[in-house]
């Protein structure tokens, strides 16, 4: 269930998808 939720909110959610990848993009470089 929780895969298809995740699916559902993909598009609503990809916006902050992207901002939390670049985030722990940053942190991983520190």
């Amino acid at each position: 269930m929780t895969s298809v939720v995740r699916f559902c909110f993909a598009k609503k959610d990809a916006t902050i998808d992207t901002a939390l990848e670049r985030l722990s993009d940053a942190i991983h470089r520190r």
